[in-house]
């Protein structure tokens, strides 16, 4: 008898958005008219549909495109960019499409031309202030790796982080050494290639991190990601206050290394390749990331108590791929239901 007067209400599954239609609505509409429409709008997507069929390109088509790419002197980071969200990024040609990705020929070319820098690094750049920082800091970057186990290797490393605190006149910082492991994981060989690697990563994920004397910017990012917990987690972050757990706590090796300094290798890079590829949609998707692991863990993380929390929380990890594409699909969703407006303010910081 009541039925009339309750909506009905259909949920579009594109874009998670439910649309409320009361059943007098319809009433206005003669049948006749109605599937004079239907027919009309079955028509429109059968052409669609064909149309989109054919713009499809298979697994095999995108390879194509990738190696077509790959192999031209000046490929297209945008469609290489493309291809490798279709086909993924194959582990033996990460170096090189990395370096496409974070615009390394451009570097390049920009630094040749340019007068007022060297265009090579030097093989024995001056010591800074605390060098023994960077020595110490080097010895412990990921001292199990083979790789990192060479004194060759950590040689490199010392001139790369010397050189670019020179180039950028910043003092060296701790967690440095961690964003710049993974470029020497992927066996890049060309000194000045992984230095410009280097630059351009910390220019799109961390411009401010490091370049703070002061960590402004850092304590900036700690406010911002506490209004993200209160905004997409509520009930975990009202948790974290009321035991007076702030993100300074837990989360700085996090925003400063974007788990550089924990992940294993295989899911360090699978994270950055997937990280790399979104940077030109959006280049704050990590710390996303960071939400989407507390969010993951809510149910441990609230059964520890006070004493426990900051030390439970610190070892917090991305344990495998399949867990980092998990939590980097969330995070893209999550990201996607945030306010412009926060997208705005968190690139300020």
């Amino acid at each position: 008898l009541h039925s009339a007067h309750i909506p009905l209400h259909t949920t579009n599954n594109t874009t998670n958005t439910t649309t409320t239609t009361h059943p007098s609505n319809k009433r206005n509409h003669s049948h006749h008219h109605h599937n004079h429409d239907d027919d009309h709008d079955n028509g429109t997507l059968l052409v669609k549909s064909r149309k989109s069929a054919k713009k499809m390109k298979s697994h095999q088509e995108w390879l194509d495109i990738l190696t077509e790419q790959l192999s031209s002197s000046a490929p297209n980071a945008r469609i290489v960019r493309d291809a490798c969200r279709h086909v993924g990024i194959p582990s033996n040609l990460r170096g090189t499409i990395w370096k496409i990705l974070l615009g390394v020929a451009r570097r390049k070319s920009k630094l040749l031309s340019s007068s007022s820098s060297p265009s090579s690094l030097r093989d024995d750049p001056p010591p800074l202030y605390n060098q023994r920082v960077i020595q110490a800091d080097i010895e412990r970057t990921r001292p199990t790796m083979a790789c990192f186990q060479q004194s060759a290797v950590r040689h490199e490393m010392e001139i790369i982080l010397t050189e670019y605190c020179h180039r950028r006149r910043v003092s060296y910082k701790q967690g440095m050494n961690y964003v710049l492991a993974p470029f020497l994981m992927i066996e890049m060989r060309e000194r000045l290639d992984i230095y410009l690697c280097f630059e351009a990563f910390l220019d799109t994920f961390l411009h401010s991190t490091f370049a703070d004397e002061e960590f402004g910017s850092l304590q900036c990012l700690f406010r911002m990601f506490r209004l993200l917990l209160q905004y997409h987690a509520p009930s975990l972050s009202t948790f974290l206050d009321h035991n007076e757990i702030m993100p300074e706590l837990f989360a700085s090796g996090w925003f400063m290394t974007i788990h550089a300094n924990k992940c294993d290798q295989s899911t360090l890079l699978h994270l950055w390749d997937e990280i790399l590829l979104e940077s030109d949609r959006d280049a704050s998707l990590h710390y996303f990331v960071d939400v989407e692991i507390l969010r993951q863990n809510e149910s441990e993380i609230v059964r520890r108590s006070q004493e426990e929390l900051p030390q439970f929380l610190v070892n917090l990890l991305i344990e495998d791929r399949d867990c980092a594409r998990r939590l980097l699909k969330e995070a893209k969703k999550t990201s996607a239901h945030t306010p412009v407006s926060f997208h705005e303010l968190l690139q300020k910081c």
